[in-house]
């Protein structure tokens, strides 16, 4: 009996002794951020895995419904278009991919930084740390712009923002508040500001697949145009410009020239050389294919839309639209008018046999052609209408076949004589170039 009972003794100690041993034992093969080149390699997951362009594009009214008589085999731009649930996607394109590809990505950037805090967060760790900072607030203002209220100082104070991850997890579903968008919006600003001393191209083997300084002070600009600081926003949009911004607009007739198929004119136009191209990424998304297929037609960019809002709008900026160069391409049966030479797509296979994979889309974030007219933006709301026109006139010189050049007068003219877009639409006759908020452009 007492050997029993010394028998039961024995066993429990070994086995609270195996207990210790498995717990102390990382439970999968994750790795341990113990160095440098470990903490730099879990960088690259620190990126969002995912943007908004489908879900956000199609729901708003860039987006027409072009009837039934064209294709809609992605159910989820229906949806979209219809302001419904997009819960069910699986393309990588629905709000639930966008959240979870943003956090997904903070949580990588909050990693690294406990990571080089645990590692005594000493000076060699400089361009590390502005990376992952400067992620961590890219993922959130992506999702503030997908979730959220646009930042408005009048009421950031009471306008409901998205939880701001400071610090890896550690529990299983972890409570968060929401938190308002001027806290939001504070924290954002924080990150920022306490990267961009520290971002180091050097630490890059192609910085433009990374937040080297280009695209770093873009984002800033770009931030603190949404944020109303307009002065920051031209300071940090001139660093990344520099004295001649027409060095950093895309030479769009080199573009029209040189390539010969859409595959060489999507590498011409990816191309990490050229100085416009400031920040290149390809995140699981099926916009590439949806923009150029006309199994995707129903819901698009439909010549209505084009003729009175945007690339076939004839008028002051380039006269005809035949004289932008942009205008020219993307037509076809369907009247799916975006330029889908600017908007790439490759094709990761999990199974080649079989044909299987993920679409990707390549798209630029930040290039030099869009921070000219953010620059350009920034200028007119503070009221410094000169420089304003300054940089529109750096944009339509390199955009148009005639290098159109405008005046202030003219442009003042011209808005003062048209209404702003007309809400709810009902009709394209309510839609002209004029509408209220910020403009995002694809693909310039």
């Amino acid at each position: 009996m007492k050997k029993i009972y010394l028998l039961y003794i024995l066993g429990a100690i070994l086995s609270l002794t195996s207990c210790d041993s498995f717990l102390d034992t990382t439970p999968d093969n994750r790795a341990q951020l113990d160095s440098y080149e470990k903490i730099r390699s879990i960088l690259v997951d620190a990126y969002p895995g995912r943007y908004g362009s489908v879900a956000m594009e199609w729901s708003s009214d860039n987006v027409y419904d072009n009837g039934p008589d064209y294709g809609s085999a992605f159910e989820d731009l229906a949806k979209a278009y219809n302001w419904q649930p997009m819960l069910t996607a699986n393309r990588g394109d629905s709000p639930n991919d966008i959240w979870n590809g943003c956090y997904g990505g903070v949580a990588s950037a909050n990693q690294a930084l406990q990571a080089i805090k645990n590692l005594g967060d000493g000076t060699e760790f400089n361009a590390l740390r502005a990376e992952a900072l400067i992620c961590r607030a890219f993922g959130h203002f992506i999702l503030s712009n997908t979730f959220c209220l646009e930042y408005n100082s009048e009421t950031a104070n009471k306008d409901m923002g998205i939880p701001y991850s400071l610090k890896p997890e550690t529990q299983v579903s972890p409570k968060y508040e929401r938190g308002t968008m001027a806290e939001l919006y504070k924290n954002i600003d924080t990150d920022i500001e306490a990267a961009l001393p520290y971002i180091n191209d050097n630490v890059y083997t192609v910085p433009k697949y990374h937040f080297n300084k280009k695209a770093a002070y873009a984002f800033a600009a770009r931030f603190n145009l949404y944020y109303g600081k307009y002065d920051k926003a031209i300071q940090y949009a001139t660093v990344a410009l520099g004295s001649d911004a027409s060095l950093m607009v895309r030479d769009w007739a080199k573009w029209l020239t040189a390539p010969k198929t859409f595959s060489d004119m999507w590498n011409a136009y990816i191309d990490a050389s050229l100085p416009t191209n400031f920040f290149i990424t390809m995140p699981q998304q099926n916009l590439a294919r949806i923009i150029r297929s006309a199994d995707y037609a129903r819901y698009g960019h439909s010549k209505g839309i084009s003729q009175t809002e945007t690339l076939r709008v004839d008028g002051l900026f380039w006269g005809s639209y035949r004289n932008l160069i942009k205008g020219i391409y993307g037509g076809s049966s369907n009247d799916q008018l975006l330029c889908f030479a600017t908007i790439p797509e490759e094709f990761e296979y999990t199974n080649k046999t079989a044909g299987i994979g993920y679409v990707h889309t390549a798209l630029m974030p930040f290039t030099g052609s869009k921070l000219v007219l953010e620059r350009a933006e920034a200028y007119a709301l503070k009221g410094d209408l000169d420089n304003a026109v300054k940089d529109i006139n750096t944009w339509i010189y390199s955009a148009t076949t005639n290098h159109t050049q405008v005046t202030k007068q003219q442009i003042v003219d011209l808005f003062n004589s048209i209404d702003y877009t007309k809400y709810p639409l009902t009709s394209f006759s309510d839609r002209t170039i004029k509408k209220m908020g910020h403009f995002i452009f694809l693909g310039i």
